[in-house]
């Protein structure tokens, strides 16, 4: 990339570099994302039959109801709550690890 004076512009160090969006996540949030969840996958009329994506839309009308907010997106909605899972199921494997250690002797 050629800079107006005919040179080269260093992007790593430029004074103006792309931006990126991030929103923080706080207990509280990840409390309500989780009862939002539960909300959805409990709906007696669809059961497990909802496809993926109507399941989201349920997920995140809830989650919106309970903050308040429509700040983050639905792609953001789910990839915070695949980050809640895995440190679920770590946590559990943990868990289970501590339960199954036999004493010796």
């Amino acid at each position: 990339m050629e800079s107006p004076q005919g040179g080269f512009i260093n992007l790593l160090q430029t004074s103006s570099p792309i931006q990126q969006t991030t929103i923080s996540s706080f207990p509280d949030e990840e409390q309500k994302l989780a009862n939002a969840w539960i909300s959805a996958s409990q709906d007696p009329i669809e059961s497990d039959s909802q496809t993926f994506g109507c399941f989201w839309e349920k997920v995140c009308a809830v989650f919106y109801e309970l903050t308040g907010s429509e700040i983050q997106n639905p792609y953001q909605i789910s990839s915070k709550w695949r980050d809640i899972r895995l440190k679920c199921i770590e946590f559990g494997r943990i868990y289970n690890n501590i339960l199954n250690i036999r004493k010796s002797g």
